[in-house]
């Protein structure tokens, strides 16, 4: 046998890869390396072109011979075969840059069925490889991939078939590229990554070619000991096909996808790609590029009836209220139809091998649904159990049945199946945890936790109308609800009946077959156009399409969490009631600002959005003002639980990390965060805000672990209150740029604490009525906006616009957002001891003044009133003040008109030329009281930022400041304000679709 040196180096391009090699194949002209080299079990060199070169054809181009490759001992060759059968070749896919992520290992058995097994590379493995991806969170991908990509890039057409055989011979026959997914049919996009779509885009167009199944196939079944042949419709290459169109339709391919099925070859109707091919070659026909457009532009129209929409969806949409529109747009049903047959469910059991049918996709498969007669309106599975030495009884349920019912059919069942009708010894303890078990996935649907994936976070969902709430199985409420429902005598969860029942359902829980990856909602949840606001436990508000209607917890696939709900409230008749101008802690309230109230309901309504980035909500005033009361006032009105309370979650913030990962921890689980007189300078507080803003995350180490790491995400919108927010001022005022900010003065008529809170319960109802009726308008709003009215977060100031349109006051809604961009900009000028006296003497100059640092530096220290405190020359020295200048340069320009600092003697001269249009719109943020000394005058005594109201242009550009405003012949702003660009169109989508399908390969 030859030996590893001597064999490798007849190959060009040979590199690692797994277990094995790739290298360029020598049989035909290979720019991207194609062929696969490995060793066998028995030692002999194994080859596999993925182009579809044969294995002699490899060998001969480098002067080799298929003896060649044999093992050169005298032992008797080995087939390679397993428990999986004959090995036949390897699939390997990769990511997009070429890099081995896992591949599909194809084997034959003697009666001529195949098997696919996933391996993954595994240093550590005795081949190189070991099996599976989701224990080892690797996520699937197309095969072929990089080819994928580099076609879509180039607007080329991608051909998607069903198995990675066709794959290979598209490239063969076309030269283009094709694709698959792994695991076969019905799995297209199952467990993808989230933005896997972005393969696909920029595609001129996108062939998916179903598998020719048969209408009808013959299966046995085997109902109360007795054995029947029927037959059963089945269309699970056209399902897959239907399922793959969904999926692209719902991405934004629509009028790029082209649906077909191969033509027939003469008399003979080929399943796939490869059967046509083959079957043209023996007619004497060409099989080539320019045969398969033909095919292409000739082929019959996609039947209707093969879209499979209604018979999916028609049974799942009577479970969650959904209608037939919005199922068939849900990836989420494909990914539960069509299981495997000979698959194991998490308690070991079989499952029946009847092809799984319409059903509750969202409920999990246990077993396979009993088709029913026309006349029945009952759900029934048949669910083989495992007897023991090979074995099984099935047994057929009914949806609806309980728990004793379930047993009671199994023990039946099975005792038909033993000698003199008794059970094996162990049998009945094994039943009654299983009946419990399949009677909670008839019951309801499994779900682990997106990020986490383990125990300790899966949940069950109970469907049952009066309850239908969200679980953690590891909680001592799911325990008694499994012990309550199955009467089980012992309940200990550590032994016992209990749990054995446990120990089956947490198998099942993180069993990808009946469980599927969700991230809880906390109080109200955002998808795509929709937005889901909880009531209590079992029930939501679904706001879509422009629509509001109670529905159950778990429609739409949207899940929120027993105790992370707002508390229970109901739709109104008619519109509801504005609570910002009714309700007394938003209309009695004390705003410094005209633009206040409109800003605080801007940044309520952007609670229930749901952007990824989130402004922080700044309240500040002094001791009376009412800023905690109004906050309080917000989680009110929500609804918002603390600890089975509506009271403020006011969260004690320490220097160091032990505060930082409190502040994480808090706003990873929550929806809505108040820290209360935030006050105090810490260290993190500002860097740590900024990035809370803007959609950030941090990592910590899992608790009692020395290697885990979990990631906490910025999920919750913040209310600050502050007396004093110094912490706004550093980091050159970046925090002070990401915060909208509700100045309040001394309120001398606010009412009673509790007076408050009746007329917010009285009330709740109607208010949160109008903000979902509100929110709906907003939603449907699809007109364009100008993006960069709020620079930081332009999709808060989007969708304040679609507010603002939907209560008819556009115009003062972008006056407010003018209004909190100024604010902006003076909040950390305010919140700075120096630059609040620059910001008073500029008052006395009446905003017109040029000189060096040093001089105001001398007009500071005069205008305390006492020339020789040292405190205060140190303090306002012309060293602080200078520094004060260039830090806060931006602020002052957006406040200012200044002109850019000049050299005078070595020295910067800094020049301010009166006030912008936005600098007028600040008003009332200086403080009446002097900072040192006692002879100092109110800034706002001097008229700076008084309360004057103008029409704000849109936030101006860095440098630009000079342009905006009320120009000398009084023309407004606004007047002179560019107007909204065009919204600009996603590339490769409308335009394409305008121009039709494009056929380029």
């Amino acid at each position: 046998m030859i030996s590893e040196s001597e064999f490798l180096g007849k190959f060009e391009g040979v590199q690692a890869s797994g277990g094995g090699w790739v290298a360029r194949c020598p049989a035909h002209g290979d720019d991207n390396p194609s062929l696969s080299i490995a060793r066998g079990e028995d030692g002999r060199w194994l080859v596999h072109c993925h182009a579809g070169c044969s294995a002699e054809a490899v060998v001969a181009a480098v002067g080799l011979k298929m003896a060649d490759l044999m093992p050169s001992n005298d032992r008797p060759q080995r087939t390679i075969k397993g428990r999986w059968g004959r090995w036949v070749c390897d699939y390997v896919y990769t990511d997009a840059q070429g890099a081995v992520l896992y591949k599909s290992s194809r084997y034959v058995k003697d009666d001529g069925k195949k098997t696919f097994v996933i391996k993954t590379p595994d240093p550590d493995a005795k081949f190189g490889w070991s099996f599976g991806l989701s224990k080892k969170n690797i996520a699937r991908v197309p095969f072929r991939l990089p080819r994928v990509v580099s076609a879509a890039k180039a607007g080329k057409t991608i051909v998607i078939v069903e198995g990675e055989k066709d794959v290979l011979t598209v490239e063969e026959v076309c030269g283009c590229a094709a694709t698959c997914n792994v695991a076969g049919a019905m799995k297209w996009g199952y467990r993808f990554p989230e933005n896997w779509i972005d393969w696909f885009r920029g595609a001129g167009g996108i062939i998916v070619i179903a598998d020719n199944d048969p209408r009808t196939k013959k299966v046995t079944r085997h109902v109360r000991g007795e054995t029947a042949e029927e037959e059963i419709e089945h269309w699970r290459g056209q399902k897959h096909a239907a399922d793959v169109r969904r999926q692209l339709v719902a991405a934004g391919f629509e009028g790029k996808i082209k649906l077909m099925v191969m033509p027939a070859v003469g008399e003979e109707h080929p399943k796939d790609f490869t059967d046509w091919a083959e079957a043209r070659r023996k007619a004497g026909l060409s099989a080539d590029k320019a045969a398969f457009m033909k095919a292409v532009r000739e082929a019959a129209p996609w039947p209707e009836e093969w879209n499979f929409d209604a018979a999916a969806l028609e049974l799942a949409a009577k479970d969650d209220g959904r209608t037939f529109a919005e199922r068939s747009a849900s990836t989420e049903v494909a990914a539960a139809e069509g299981r495997a047959s000979g698959q194991r469910n998490g308690g070991g059991e079989a499952i029946s091998d009847s092809p799984a049918e319409a059903g509750r996709p969202d409920r999990g498969r246990f077993g396979a649904p009993v088709p029913r007669a026309p006349d029945e309106d009952v759900e029934r599975y048949a669910v083989d159990f495992d007897i023991g030495g090979g074995r099984f009884a099935t047994i057929t349920l009914e949806y609806g049945w309980t728990v004793e019912r379930v047993f009671a059919a199994a023990v039946y069942a099975v005792s038909r199946k033993c000698p003199n009708n008794e059970l094996p010894k162990g049998v009945p303890v094994r039943l009654k945890a299983w009946s419990a078990a399949i009677w909670l996935i008839m019951r309801g649907s499994f779900f682990w936790h997106s990020d986490y994936r383990d125990f300790a976070t899966c949940m069950f969902l109970d469907r049952d109308a009066k309850s239908c709430t969200l679980m953690r199985i590891m909680s001592d409420e799911f325990f008694a609800f499994v012990a309550r429902n199955a009467k089980l005598e012992d309940v200990d969860p550590k032994k016992g009946d209990l749990a054995k029942v446990l120990g089956l359902v947490k198998q099942i829980a993180v069993n990808e077959d009946y469980s599927r990856g969700v991230r809880p909602g906390n109080s109200w949840e955002r998808r795509g156009d929709a937005v889901y606001i909880s009531s209590g436990d079992t029930e939501m508000c679904r706001v879509k399409d422009g629509k509001c209607e109670i529905v159950q917890n778990g429609t739409d696939g949207v899940v929120f969490l027993r105790g992370k709900t707002l508390a229970p409230w109901k739709l109104v008749d008619g519109g509801g009631i504005d609570p910002f101008t009714s309700a007394k802690i938003f209309a009695g309230a004390s705003f410094a600002d005209a633009n206040g109230l409109m800003n605080v309901r801007l940044w309520t309504m952007n609670l229930l959005a749901c952007h990824a980035t989130k402004p922080p909500l700044l309240i500040t005033g002094g001791a009376g003002s009412g800023k905690t009361r109004m906050a309080k006032g917000i989680k009110e009105i929500l609804g918002m639980r603390q600890d089975g309370a509506l009271d403020l979650s006011v969260q004690q913030i320490e220097d160091g990390d032990k505060g930082l990962d409190a502040f994480w921890a808090t706003v990873n689980d929550g929806k809505l965060e108040v820290f209360d007189n935030f006050d105090t300078k810490v260290k993190w507080a500002s860097d740590t805000l900024q990035t809370a803003a803007t959609d950030g995350q941090t990592k910590r180490r899992t608790l009692y672990t020395t290697f885990g790491v979990s990631i906490l995400r910025a999920n919750a919108h913040i209310i600050l209150t502050s007396n004093n927010p110094i912490f706004s001022t550093e980091g050159n005022g970046g925090l002070a740029d990401r915060l909208i900010t509700i100045p309040l003065t001394l309120n001398r008529n606010v009412s009673q604490d509790a007076e408050l809170s009746a007329e917010i319960a009285a009330n709740r109802d109607e208010y949160l009525t109008w903000i979902a009726r509100t929110l709906a308008k907003a939603l449907m709003d699809k007109k364009p906006v100008d993006k960069s009215i709020n620079r930081r977060h332009p999709d808060y100031g989007e969708f304040s616009v679609r507010v603002g349109r939907a209560i008819g006051d556009e115009e003062g809604v972008v006056q407010a957002l003018g209004a909190a961009e100024a604010d902006k900009a003076i909040l950390p000028l305010m919140n700075d001891a120096v630059t609040k006296e620059i910001m008073a003497v500029l008052s006395d100059k009446g905003y017109e003044w040029s000189g060096t640092a040093g001089e105001m530096s001398e007009l500071i220290i005069a205008k305390q009133g006492d020339d020789e405190d040292e405190k205060t020359k140190t303090i306002f020295s012309s060293r602080r003040v200078g520094k004060a200048f260039n830090k806060y340069m931006r602020q002052f320009s957006i406040i200012f008109r200044m002109d850019e600092p000049k050299l005078r003697e070595g020295r910067s001269v800094y020049a301010f030329r009166g006030m912008t249009a936005l600098g007028r719109m600040s008003v009332g943020l200086v403080d009446s009281k002097p900072t040192f000394g006692k002879t100092r005058e109110s800034a706002s005594a001097h008229g700076f930022m008084e309360n004057r109201v103008f029409n704000p242009p849109n936030p101006p550009d860095a440098g630009d400041t000079g342009t905006w405003g009320a120009g000398a012949d009084g023309a407004s702003a606004r007047a002179r304000a560019p107007s909204p660009l065009p919204l600009q169109e996603e590339e490769g989508n409308v335009e394409n679709e305008s121009e039709g399908f494009n056929w380029d390969l």
